[in-house]
Parts: C-alpha cells; sequence; structure tokens
C-alpha cells in the first residue's frame, strides 16, 4: 500500500496546476531532453495514467485526466 501512495502522488504532480513547470521542464532536465520532447510524450501519457489507490482514483477521475492529455496536445499544437 505505502508503494501505491507513492506511486500515486508522484503521479499527481502531472495533474497538478504547475504541471509544465514541474513535469515538462523537470522530466526534460532529467531525462537530458528539450521541455518541447518532454512535451511531445505528454498526451501518451496522460491518456494512459492510471492511478492505485482510492483516494487518488477519487481525486483525479478520468475526465480530469484525459481534460490534461488535451491541454498537452494544444499546447503542442501551439508551439510547433
Amino acid at each position: 500500500m505505502s508503494g501505491q501512495i507513492l506511486r500515486d502522488a508522484d503521479l499527481s504532480q502531472a495533474l497538478s496546476p504547475a504541471w509544465i513547470q514541474q513535469t515538462v521542464f523537470g522530466l526534460a532536465a532529467e531525462w537530458g531532453k528539450s521541455p518541447l520532447e518532454a512535451l511531445k510524450a505528454e498526451e501518451v501519457f496522460h491518456s494512459n495514467l492510471k492511478f492505485c489507490t482510492v483516494w487518488a482514483k477519487n481525486k483525479f477521475p478520468n475526465d480530469a485526466i484525459q481534460k490534461k492529455a488535451v491541454e498537452a496536445r494544444e499546447l503542442l499544437e501551439l508551439l510547433e
């Protein structure tokens, strides 16, 4: 259970209002890639995002996750 809580907490960062800073720029730096390259992976990531704990499933329903995928796609379209 503690592993699921940690996993859900980590994944929930991708749904925070500051996701562009925390996820895209942070992940790009970790991967040694550009933020644009990291952003290209976000729609696929969000489209497949699943939580383990009941709390996370209630806090982040599928429609909220799909909205983030759309947000990532729209942002990418603006930048390309």
